[in-house]
């Protein structure tokens, strides 16, 4: 049984790290610092 509100996408960048996730209730982005943490995220 499919549960649409638990839908979500992610979007990643060429090093492989999720930098936006997309659902159906909200979405936010995600920035990393060159070393690859987490610097932001909204």
């Amino acid at each position: 049984m499919a549960q649409p509100a638990l839908d979500q996408a992610l979007s990643c960048d060429q090093n492989d790290r999720i930098t936006s996730i997309t659902t159906n209730a909200a979405s936010g982005s995600i920035k990393h610092a060159w070393v690859g943490h987490l610097k932001q995220s909204q």
